[in-house]
């Protein structure tokens, strides 16, 4: 009795640890891009997403920030537990806001929004969520 509770107990605490990755998996399959150089490369990046689930129906992501970064791996990241949050300062080749423009194909319109700019980024550690609205470049 003892060792099943210790077991389940320590596959908790490994479950959580997963969840609160820095960086977060689910935000670099969906936004971090080491060769989304053109706004076609973005706009694949975007329509590769998993739609999401609204009141049951599944449904394309309506807008996406994919950002080219070409040395992805050398990112230093900084996780703060407080707030669940994961961010760095790097120096980021382009930001694209990329559109949903066809729904049935799931096509995206890509926009550069950045180039060559060191950007404050920021995601939440618990779903990989990206704080778009603490996206600071310059």
């Amino acid at each position: 009795m003892k060792i099943s509770l210790v077991l389940l107990l320590l596959s908790g605490i490994v479950l959580f640890t997963e969840a609160l990755q820095c960086p977060h998996t689910t935000f670099k399959r969906k936004h971090m891009c080491s060769n989304c150089n053109t706004h076609q490369k973005a706009a694949i990046k975007s329509s590769n997403r998993p739609n999401r689930v609204i009141n049951g129906v599944e449904q394309p992501v309506t807008l996406n920030t994919v950002l080219y970064v070409r040395n992805i791996n050398q990112i230093q990241w900084s996780n703060h537990a407080a707030s669940f949050s994961c961010s760095t300062r790097v120096r980021v080749d382009k930001v694209w806001n990329c559109v949903l423009v066809n729904s049935q194909n799931k096509e995206y319109n890509c926009e550069e929004i950045h180039r060559s700019k060191d950007c404050y980024i920021e995601h939440d550690t618990r779903n990989g969520h990206f704080r778009f609205d603490e996206l600071r470049c310059q």
